[in-house]
């Protein structure tokens, strides 16, 4: 890609993906099967593997398709209806209608508003106390009461008092509500050890901070706020959501894990599954609302895809979350805390690159745009929804959100230090008074924005159809914007196209291929299509152009071959850090460094473009410290606007190689004043003379095995010259950072 001048925008073209459309299918499915009878599951399986059975007799692709589909929609009709567990014991209760008494249970964050006024908030695990008798209901109950400001929290327990109305066997108990208060569970929700050791954090910070403010930590740490005294603070100002674990927590926890795990250099898929292990450990001790499993299961699709170098795109990981949940529990469609977490996240990646653009225009750092980007996007998004849910609508979420959110990043861990400590009886009185400072300022400032008037109100009863509206509205544009952004890009690479004067006329494309005759002892070879390899790819790698990573050809010739090529298996044994010590990279580093040392010879002999794979490896894992820590040591440093590169690839490792190729071929010595440094670049330049006479030497397949041999010194040659170079750069921050004090 060509970078000159004015940055231009990135355009990401959007191609059909199933996953999501069949998620969306198996939604659509469970919606419509609650309103049948649960007696024609029977019909609903029938017609699925008919529509199935019918797709592999029809002849045109359109027409698979719809079956095909069909067959997915009366499918999730079929599990919808079977997962409904018929209401038993219902007649024993029938009795209980139109007595007075106390409920206690858990509220599962589903809600709907009535034109009366009123709300029915949904709970389950229940208790009914009536006359000295405790009663177990064994399904949900709808408790009315009219609409307030104290709204309840999901997977919160509370105490209701009131009357009971069991109008027939069709409908839910009716609870209408005469009062309600928070209280702690009567019967645990989670296994008995994990409900202790939240016991005991709680009991920790109760014991370390202030009364308020302990109320409010546990609330941001376990998603707890039965001990918040006013959460009117967090709902009018539009925060409400920092007291559900959701993906804001796991990530902080994940940055968090993933520094002290990489500082004991432990290796990267190892990391990952010690972090998911944690995770899953912290998700448990926690409420255990939706929000935290959607983060979690997010964060184990999105690091597998990593680490299995699968290309994804981001509507992948929220569909295996929403499909897995809703295979755990059909039920959670009609949970606030499921719907708004997913509403939050789906708008965040339809809404932020809008926004993001927008900003652009008032000229804000990208840092800053981007993260105000994704903060109005969730906001924006969930606005119309939490309208429909509670009746509300507060507006200071758009700027309160972007304004404290990033405290998070220090409330969150200090509080789980805090916690951590003070179970060990270990003194955090210090830590304790700034702490308290941190959260009597952050309380301090919610209040101001909550005493503005017009910014939180009522909007009453919407309707779903007035909701779809606004969505669809919001669609339409973002379509707008994309159809107007990709035409402008179009139109930016054609000017480009026609501003480029071509070195020479290069022949139709033809992948570079492996052959290995296996009836015969010869060498392995890199083979055009009928001959040795295609004499003009020859003559461009060796002769017209000394570096051919500066020939298009040749460079989407190897994307080709090494883009198709599957993952081998992983050495992350500890004889490998013998070159270097690992953790000294950066996480892509470290995931190359280790797939890189895991080829040998005997690899390269099997699979002969394997050692292309590997050259292309070693480089990438210079260049992503080049990247990183170059600038920080010339001056003046290079820019962006300088890097002028007209070839477009899909491998990420190939087009990191290319750019580290590209700044060592830059005129750095003059860039460069300390002595050492000069000469810490000097020899790093020399092997990259050496790196792409080895390319050549490997596109040419004159001396394969001489090429192994090559390749095996120049990579812990190149690797142990990255060492230098990072101890350099190490050094040389201390020394700032000393002359600063």
């Amino acid at each position: 890609m060509k970078k000159k001048g004015k940055k231009e925008p990135k355009i990401v073209k959007s191609h059909f993906e199933l996953l999501p459309v069949f998620v969306a299918l198996f939604i659509v499915g469970i919606i419509i099967s609650e309103q049948f009878s649960s007696d024609l599951f029977i019909v609903w399986i029938s017609i699925s593997v008919a529509a199935l059975s019918a797709s592999f007799f029809l002849k045109t692709a359109k027409a698979q398709t719809i079956s095909l589909l069909v067959a997915a929609l009366f499918a999730s009709m079929f599990y919808g209806t079977a997962r409904f567990k018929p209401v038993s014991g219902y007649s024993d209760l029938l009795t209980l209608d139109n007595t007075s008494g106390t409920i206690y249970g858990r509220y599962t964050g589903e809600s709907t508003i009535q034109k009366n006024n009123k709300i029915l908030y949904s709970f389950k695990e229940v208790t009914y106390s009536i006359d000295n008798q405790t009663i177990d209901i064994p399904f949900k109950i709808n408790c009315k009461t009219t609409i307030n400001r104290q709204r309840l929290y999901p997977e919160q327990y509370y105490s209701l008092t009131g009357k009971m109305r069991i109008i027939s066997f069709d409908t839910l108990p009716v609870f209408e509500v005469a009062s309600f208060s928070v209280t702690q569970p009567k019967l645990p929700s989670i296994k008995t050890t994990f409900k202790e050791l939240q016991t005991k954090i709680k009991d920790s910070l109760t014991s370390e901070l202030k009364k308020e403010h302990s109320a409010i930590v546990t609330g941001f740490l376990l998603g707890d706020t039965s001990q918040i005294s006013d959460k009117s603070i967090f709902i009018e100002t539009g925060i409400s959501h920092v007291l559900a674990i959701s993906g804001q927590h796991i990530m902080i926890i994940i940055l968090f894990t993933t520094a002290i795990l990489h500082w004991f250099k432990i290796p990267p898929i190892s990391r990952f599954v010690l972090t998911s292990l944690i995770l899953t450990f912290y998700a448990m001790i926690t409420v255990g609302s939706p929000s935290v499993w959607r983060a979690l299961i997010m964060y184990l699709s999105v690091s597998i895809t990593f680490l299995l170098e699968s290309s994804s795109s981001p509507m992948k990981p929220v569909s295996i979350a929403a499909f897995f949940m809703l295979l755990h529990d059909p039920s959670l469609l009609h949970n606030a805390s499921f719907i708004l977490s997913f509403t939050a996240v789906l708008s965040i990646i339809f809404l932020s690159s809008p926004i993001k653009f927008l900003l652009s225009k008032i000229y804000l750092p990208e840092s800053i745009s981007r993260y105000l980007a994704v903060t109005f996007a969730a906001n924006l998004g969930i606005m119309p929804m939490s309208a429909y849910i509670f009746g509300t609508v507060s507006l200071s979420s758009l700027f309160v959100n972007p304004l404290i959110l990033w405290t998070f990043t220090f409330i969150l861990p200090l509080g789980f230090i805090i916690a951590f400590l003070s179970i060990f009886s270990i003194s955090t009185l210090l830590l304790n008074s700034g702490y308290s400072i941190l959260l009597d300022s952050l309380i301090q400032f919610l209040e101001y924005v909550k005493g503005i008037p017009g910014l939180y109100f009522y909007v009453g009863n919407i309707s779903s159809f007035t909701i779809l509206c606004i969505y669809a509205t919001l669609l339409f544009l973002i379509s707008i914007f994309n159809k107007w952004q990709m035409k402008y890009v179009e139109a930016l690479n054609h000017k480009h196209e026609l501003d480029r004067i071509p070195e020479t006329r290069l022949p139709k494309k033809k992948a570079i291929k492996i052959h290995i005759d296996k009836d015969s002892k010869a060498t392995p070879t890199l083979l055009g299509k009928t001959a040795l390899m295609d004499s003009t790819i020859k003559k461009q790698a060796t002769a017209k152009i000394e570096n051919p990573f500066q020939n298009t050809y040749i460079v989407e010739a190897i994307d080709d071959l090494i883009s198709n090529l599957k993952r081998i298996k992983t050495n992350n044994s500890k004889d490998l850090e013998d070159v270097i010590p690992v953790n000294i990279l950066n996480v892509d580093g470290q995931n190359l460094y280790y797939r890189l040392f895991s080829m040998d010879k005997d690899l390269f002999i099997k699979e002969p473009e394997r050692l292309l794979q590997a050259h292309i490896f070693t480089l990438a894992i210079i260049g992503f410290e080049l990247l990183n820590r170059i600038n920080n040591n010339l001056e003046p440093p290079l820019s962006i606007d300088s890097i002028n590169i007209d070839i477009k690839v899909n491998d990420k490792y190939l087009a990191i190689a290319i750019l580290s190729d590209f700044i060592m071929a830059s005129d750095l010595q003059p860039r460069v004043s300390n002595p050492q440094l000069k000469e810490i670049i000097k020899e790093g330049q020399a092997l990259y003379l050496e790196a792409q006479n080895l390319l050549k030497q490997i596109l040419d397949d004159k001396d394969f095995n001489g090429s192994i041999e090559k390749h095996l010194i120049l990579r812990e040659e190149l690797v142990k010259w990255c060492w230098k170079f990072i101890k350099y750069d190490n050094i040389s921050k201390l020394r700032k950072k000393k002359n600063l004090r």
